[in-house]
């Protein structure tokens, strides 16, 4: 006798050679004998062979129309001989049996399994939403397969991939047709999707994916600020002592932001003090205020080459901007240092208003910097200093070098 069984989660046929009421072994189309329970076998038959029986069941299965199968089967639970016996009628064959059980099987959208050889079909309401779901899906993927040709057989950018081709790389979505599209096709020709996207000119070149990419990564929420943010008050500062030092700042011509001078005071007794002065917006930016939160999201301005993103709004870097003329809030280091031998004698860290007397631009006075005029010049004294600290920080850097090598020689041996 043959058999069509369920085993491992898979229907198979075979012919039985030996059993008792509970078990039976079974020989496959390939020879291999295996042990089957009873309960799991559907149809038994004489023939034709089990491997006919399984191609010609599966072949009828598939001209079994799901429509109708769904139409006949009963609201409650049901067996498949049952409905078997609804589509084909009373004279149903072991071949239509194993082919009703298939169909049931193989479309869990239709029916819901409820056991072994038993189903529930699902609620009208439930198929209509499943199948829409099912079409939706089918049509994404023909959108996926089109994008998909395009890029390899056409070598062009679809617009909605164009579109997102930074965001795709950066932080795809990859559930969407868009990045599916982008990573078959990029599989299909060998390449990384970046190497794909510059090819066909979704993204112009490299220099655009470098900074596009950066500012996606670094400003997640765009480069412009929040609308209606806090204004700065720059005049609530004017209770800050006023320093006595003159200040000035060195910056080029393109520098918008001054955010540093310097000032040198001759003092008596062969002394000079020597002070930094460091733009102070934080006076004016309230602890969780809102342009507060934006600082410390951003932390700090971002130089490139042709490009700036600042920390802060305009009018904030305007408002604190060291600019000429102007009576800045700074915060300020001054070093107290001996004129003959430069030593640092003292220093003193204060919050306090300076003068900005110039804003120079080494691009526009670099001609006038010259031996004659460093001697004239107030910033004269710094000079020297300037020479003393490089040669300070060249010696520390060659004995840290010297320390390095010993360390490593000593490992060796």
């Amino acid at each position: 006798m043959n058999l069509f069984f369920e085993e491992d989660g898979a229907f198979k046929v075979g012919t039985e050679m030996s059993g008792t009421d509970s078990a039976c072994q079974v020989e496959l189309p390939t020879g291999k004998r295996i042990k089957v329970k009873r309960s799991h076998i559907f149809v038994t038959y004489n023939s034709p062979s089990p491997a006919e029986f399984l191609a010609r069941a599966q072949q009828e299965s598939e001209e079994i129309d799901l429509e109708i199968l769904w139409e006949f089967a009963p609201d409650d639970e049901f067996d498949f001989k049952t409905i078997a016996a609804e589509y084909f009628g009373d004279s149903i064959t072991p071949i239509q049996q194993a082919a009703t059980i298939l169909r049931l099987h193989s479309n869990p959208v239709y029916f819901y399994r409820k056991g072994r050889g038993k189903y529930r079909k699902a609620p009208a309401e439930t198929l209509k939403l499943a199948l829409a779901a099912i079409e939706r899906k089918k049509k994404l993927e023909e959108q996926k397969d089109a994008y998909v040709q395009m890029l390899i057989e056409e070598h062009k950018v679809p617009a909605e991939i164009a579109n997102k081709a930074i965001e795709l790389l950066v932080r795809p979505d990859k559930n969407s047709i868009e990045w599916k599209a982008l990573n078959e096709a990029s599989d299909k020709l060998s390449c990384m999707p970046l190497r794909l996207l510059l090819d066909v000119g979704a993204i112009p070149n490299a220099w655009r994916w470098h900074v596009e990419s950066f500012f996606m990564i670094n400003f997640p929420k765009g480069k412009n600020f929040p609308e209606n943010l806090s204004k700065p008050h720059r005049e609530a500062h004017d209770e800050l002592p006023l320093s006595d030092a003159v200040a000035f700042s060195i910056d080029d011509s393109e520098t918008t932001e001054i955010d540093d001078a310097l000032s040198v005071t001759p003092l008596e007794d062969g002394k000079t003090r020597v002070g930094i002065h460091i733009s102070a917006p934080g006076l004016g930016i309230e602890p969780g205020s809102d342009i507060d939160l934006v600082a410390r999201e951003r932390m700090s301005t971002v130089y490139a080459p042709g490009l700036k993103t600042t920390m802060l709004p305009k009018d904030w870097v305007a408002a604190f901007s060291l600019d000429e003329g102007l009576i800045c809030p700074v915060v300020s280091l001054y070093a107290v240092v001996d004129n003959e031998t430069l030593a640092v004698l003292s220093t003193d860290t204060r919050l306090e208003r300076i003068k900005i007397e110039k804003n120079l631009r080494y691009d526009l006075i670099a001609d006038k910097v010259t031996e004659e005029a460093i001697k004239r010049a107030t910033f004269l004294f710094l000079w020297p200093r300037a020479h003393l600290a490089l040669e300070v920080r060249q010696e520390t850097s060659e004995r840290s070098r010297r320390s390095s090598r010993q360390t490593r020689t000593r490992r060796t041996h």
